[in-house]
This record gives structure tokens, C-alpha cells and sequence, in this order.
């Protein structure tokens, strides 16, 4: 993961692909601003875009990141995905999440500044 433009953390959370309409079910092993990297048994073409969701719970609540993506690769066992589009309320609970994680808030900004990603918004 050094050779990474795009600083990755570790995040053990539910998430899925919406792959017409087929849903895919895994956990995120690790995420970036710019995409994540999902453990499940389910196919999906490498190229393919989808509608990812992460699902995170709290001790009252819940929520959704909602972000258009496409698979970039696909092993036995696990999905990479790049993020091409996302809201702005999950472009700021991704960034917070990778910050909190990392330390680096700062760092975080500048690689998503310089993105693609970062000019849609």
C-alpha cells in the first residue's frame, strides 16, 4: 500500500454495491477518499459501476455514505472500488472518517484537493 496516492485506513464497517440491482453484501477492510477495498464472495466485473453504500451505527443512530463507483479490481475474495461520485454530507463523513483514522487531517485534504474527485463537488 506504500505506492498509494491516496492515504488508506483500516475500517471494519458493513457496506454494498448496487449492481443493477443486484446487491452485493461485505465489510470494508480499508478505505480512502477515493475508494475501499470490500471483503466478499460476490462477483462483480471489473469495470463495472455501482452504488456503494458504508453503513455506520452509533449508540443512537444510524447512517449511510452513499457514492457512485466503479470496480477497479476483483480478487477470490474482495472488491476495490474508486469512488467517481459522491454527496457532499458523505464527502464529509468519508473525509472525517479517514482523518480521524490517519491523524492527518491536513494530509487528507490535499491528496482529495488534487483528485478528479475533488473538482465534482
Amino acid at each position: 500500500m506504500e505506492d498509494r496516492i491516496h492515504t488508506r485506513v483500516i475500517f471494519n464497517v458493513s457496506a454494498s454495491l448496487d449492481f443493477n440491482g443486484h446487491i452485493v453484501n461485505g465489510n470494508v477492510e480499508n478505505l480512502s477518499m477515493s475508494g475501499m477495498l470490500i471483503n466478499t464472495c460476490d462477483p462483480i466485473p471489473e469495470g463495472a459501476e455501482a452504488q456503494a453504500s458504508i453503513y455506520l451505527s452509533g449508540a443512537t443512530s444510524e447512517l449511510s455514505l452513499n457514492m457512485i463507483c466503479k470496480v477497479i479490481r476483483k480478487g477470490k475474495h474482495c472488491i476495490a472500488v474508486q469512488f467517481t461520485q459522491m454527496d457532499i454530507d458523505s464527502y464529509i463523513h468519508l473525509k472525517n472518517i479517514v482523518a480521524f483514522n490517519k491523524m492527518d487531517e491536513e494530509k487528507i485534504m490535499k491528496e482529495f484537493e488534487s483528485s478528479d474527485l475533488g473538482e465534482s463537488l
